[in-house]
């Protein structure tokens, strides 16, 4: 019988979630933290162009995570957490079949970048010279496909803890240092960086006790049967999980073509600020993938109120963000770059109105992925790289705006197109689903915060900084007056529910 003797179950409970959610929040905004820190350091250590470059290797991996992972960072996890919770005895094997897979497709096409730069230069770089990012590019991706998935592993088995503190060291800790006092050099701070990112997957990899016995016992407990599964739902997900990527990631490299390493830079800050704005709801949806199926493992008492809630809240919240991030924009874009291009600044501008597309699909794509072995979440993905694909290069050949500019609203369209997506798919699926609850404090918030972002936005950064404040006191105000009617409205359902 496989499996490991005395694995620990899952815990359920609201406590425990809130907990795990509250750990795991304070770990994704620590992390991604110190990783905007280090673009501040290499922008002021090694210039503007090399940023531009860094965030090019950064991006560029993003985009070939998906075919390295296979989608198995999804399935892996969530086959896991079945698996104990119904006592099958197969986390084990499923751990360490995903693991396996996912090092030796990564580790090939490490090879291939030694091998064959050019190529890869070419796309990702826009210059086949480029060959020593090439081959680092490879490098990373191998060091972060191990790490995401020894990652999932332990988010499977709800080791959160265990999760937490290697994110915050490899995510954030490490290109921060290197950033600081690492080398001036860019090829050469990107080995570092893969070698450190590699260190910690293989740390992780053996501190994780589904993991460890595979290590040491390469034959053991990897069957056929898992492989099959976790490929049948993983690869089924990679067309989806490379558009969920390429939404971001596609947008600096078609930038590098067109107008080059600086400007795509640019555009990479941007992108970097749509992802440090929503980085709140990452935990939800890192949290709900095992959770979710748990729920489902245990049909007849699904707790569809819990999730109409979330949904609800969601949606507030990213309306806020986004209002936020419009009036910060000047701060933000400071905070990267010293003496921002404008276009910068209006690219986080336009790019903002994204955010609620954005972070409703964060959350509930993990839902999705829970509650049906279709892979419903790459609907919405694919549909917003489709807007993106077609968008992106119509907006550059126009030349009506500076090309961050014409990257920001490409994203925005984008980003809201999947979100609205996410939302019909869920809406459909939840019951008692009845949408957006609580909007309406949210809206003034909006209304306020998009008329201090223009007034404020040439006043200087004390100004806004106290703007950015009035905005964020605004929404808390607005939260909680609608707090009341909010937990009136959750315990009217669940009455209703037992009755």
């Amino acid at each position: 019988m496989s499996g490991v003797a005395g694995a620990p179950r899952p815990r359920t409970g609201k406590s425990s979630f809130l907990a795990d959610f509250t750990a795991t929040s304070a770990a994704q905004v620590l992390s991604v933290g110190l990783n905007a820190l280090s673009l501040a350091l290499i922008s002021r250590r090694l210039g503007q162009v090399d940023l531009g470059v860094y965030t090019l290797e950064r991006r560029g991996m993003s985009i070939l995570q998906p075919f390295v992972l296979l989608g198995l960072s999804v399935a892996t996890p969530r086959f896991v957490a079945l698996s104990l919770e119904k006592h099958s005895g197969e986390a084990e094997s499923y751990a360490l079949t995903g693991s396996r897979i996912v090092f030796v497709v990564s580790a090939l096409f490490a090879a291939f970048a030694l091998a064959f730069p050019a190529p890869i230069a070419e796309i990702f770089f826009g210059d086949s010279g480029a060959v020593g990012l090439a081959r680092v590019l490879g490098a990373f991706t191998f060091a972060t496909a191990c790490f995401q998935i020894a990652y999932s592993v332990s988010r499977g088995y709800l080791h959160m803890g265990r999760a937490n503190v290697a994110e915050i060291v490899a995510v954030g800790a490490i290109p921060l240092v290197l950033a600081a006092i690492g080398p001036t050099n860019i090829v050469n701070l990107m080995w570092w960086l893969a070698g450190g990112v590699a260190f910690v997957a293989l740390v992780l990899a053996i501190s994780e006790p589904g993991l460890r016995a595979g290590l040491l016992s390469p034959g053991r407990r990897a069957t056929r049967t898992a492989r099959a599964a976790l490929l049948r739902y993983g690869v089924a997900r990679t067309p989806g999980d490379f558009a969920a990527v390429a939404l971001f990631a596609l947008a600096p490299i078609v930038v590098v073509h067109w107008a080059g390493p600086t400007d795509a830079g640019y555009t990479s800050i941007v992108v970097t600020a749509l992802s440090f704005v929503a980085v709140g709801a990452v935990p939800l949806g890192v949290l709900l993938l095992p959770r979710v199926a748990v729920d489902v493992s245990n049909s007849e008492k699904f707790p569809h109120d819990k999730y109409v809630m979330l949904a609800e809240a969601t949606a507030d919240v990213s309306f806020a963000l986004a209002g936020l991030l419009f009036v910060a924009s000047p701060l933000v874009a400071e905070f990267w770059i010293p003496d921002a291009p404008a276009q910068v600044i209006t690219g986080m501008e336009v790019a903002s109105i994204g955010i609620p597309g954005y972070v409703f699909y964060l959350v509930f794509r993990s839902y999705l992925d829970a509650i049906d072995r279709r892979p419903l979440s790459s609907a919405a993905t694919i549909g917003g790289l489709g807007v993106l694909v077609v968008l992106l290069p119509l907006l550059l050949a126009l030349d009506a705006f500076e090309p961050t500019v014409s990257a920001a609203v490409a994203l925005l369209v984008a980003l809201n197109v999947a979100g609205l997506i996410t939302f019909r798919l869920v809406s459909r699926r939840v019951e008692g689903f009845v949408g957006m609850g609580f909007v309406a404090p949210v809206a003034a918030v909006l209304a306020l915060s998009v008329p201090l972002g223009v007034a404020t936005r040439d006043l200087g950064l004390l100004v806004v900084i106290a703007a950015t404040a009035l905005a964020g006191i605004a929404f808390l105000l607005a939260l909680g007056v609608s707090r009341r009617r909010w937990i009136a409205e959750l315990r009217k359902r669940v009455a209703e529910r037992t009755t």
